[in-house]
């Protein structure tokens, strides 16, 4: 998928997913994948699946590393193909954003907002993340997604490790956990 979109092979990519309204962060993402590709020694290229109210602006204006492809029921297909997933939402309503999910069921580590749940959603079983939390600063994502991105992309270490938290972190999604969970929960709650 990465050819069909004209993206070189030693490019780092992230892949971002979500409706297309400002509090979603997709501005603060392009500018963060821009600013990246400037200090960077490596191509960095962003991947918007989504549509929304501010596609066709951000669309006009971008360089040819972002890459939209509106709507795509298959998100987790960009995910797979994506070295880090990203998730610069701050939007007020955030609760539990299942495109999180999503991006660690295909064992990719993401760059993600410190809101609602995320923390919890991205933290192994020995409470490490699967990623890179960003610190909201008077309810806005900052330059702090450059530096995010930079490490991750220039830092095969930091990289790898946080790749090997995924699995961790995806276990407590796995159904056949949950529900077992639950039915020992339900034979406690029968049995007193």
């Amino acid at each position: 998928r990465r050819e069909t979109m004209g993206i070189p092979d030693n490019a780092f990519v992230l892949v971002t997913a979500s409706r297309g309204i400002p509090e979603k962060g997709w501005q603060e993402a392009v500018l963060g994948v821009t600013a990246a590709n400037e200090r960077g020694s490596r191509p960095i290229h962003l991947v918007v699946v989504g549509e929304g109210e501010i596609r066709a602006k951000l669309e006009r204006d971008a360089h040819p590393y972002i890459h939209f492809t509106g709507f795509r029921p298959n998100v987790r297909d960009y995910f797979a193909m994506a070295d880090v997933g990203l998730v610069p939402t701050y939007f007020k309503g955030e609760s539990y954003p299942l495109v999180v999910i999503e991006c660690l069921m295909t064992g990719t580590p993401i760059i993600a907002t410190d809101i609602a749940e995320v923390r919890n959603q991205l933290q192994d079983g020995n409470g490490d993340l699967a990623g890179i939390l960003l610190p909201l600063h008077s309810g806005k994502v900052d330059e702090d997604i450059c530096a995010a991105i930079l490490k991750l992309a220039e830092g095969a270490e930091d990289y790898i490790r946080l790749k090997g938290r995924v699995r961790g972190a995806c276990r407590k999604f796995d159904m056949t956990a949950i529900v077992d969970r639950h039915m020992r929960l339900y034979q406690e709650v029968a049995a007193t």
